[in-house]
């Protein structure tokens, strides 16, 4: 689970009604092709690495064991730019990322216990202006999906996939 119960069920809840309805226009056919793309464009949008993503993928799961048994003697360094602390590029608008030794290790730890503060007021990451637009982005995209499941018909449902295949933003998600 990524997020929280709540988080999965608004994510189920917008897939079942895509299956739902593509399914009744379809009784016939077992493969479904607008209900995996949303379920596929849904998920790569939901699952945003942030802060506590990015701590949490560093510090626990196979790579983070396999990593760490193979590297026992080496000394850890991390680049990276907290949004909180790093200064913009002047030129390429950019946040400037900073050398971070190998105790970032133990703060990653830390920090991947705390994704339950992820999008409450509390998070204090949630308030830079990259975490805003992707929250903004993603409500966007799930209202917008919810609209075309309730206009979906017979006559427009190639359009709709068409759209899902060709739109910017499916092409942006899998290009991650």
């Amino acid at each position: 689970m990524y997020q929280d119960r709540d988080y999965s069920e608004k994510y189920n809840n917008i897939v079942k009604k895509v299956l739902d309805k593509e399914s009744k226009l379809f009784k016939n056919k077992i493969e479904l092709p607008l209900t995996r793309k949303v379920a596929l464009t849904l998920f790569r949008l939901m699952r945003y690495k942030d802060e506590y993503e990015v701590a949490r993928l560093h510090t626990s799961g196979d790579f983070a064991k396999q990593f760490l048994s193979h590297n026992k003697e080496a000394k850890l360094e991390y680049y990276l730019a907290p949004p909180l602390f790093s200064k913009i590029d002047k030129d390429t608008g950019h946040l400037q990322k900073r050398r971070f030794g190998s105790w970032m290790f133990k703060a990653f730890k830390i920090l991947s216990n705390f994704k339950f503060l992820r999008g409450t007021k509390f998070d204090l990451f949630g308030y830079t202006a990259e975490r805003k637009s992707e929250r903004v982005l993603a409500q966007k995209i799930m209202n917008t999906i919810i609209a075309i499941t309730e206009n979906l018909d017979q006559n427009n449902h190639k359009r709709i996939l068409d759209f899902f295949r060709n739109s910017f933003i499916y092409k942006r998600l899998w290009s991650c």
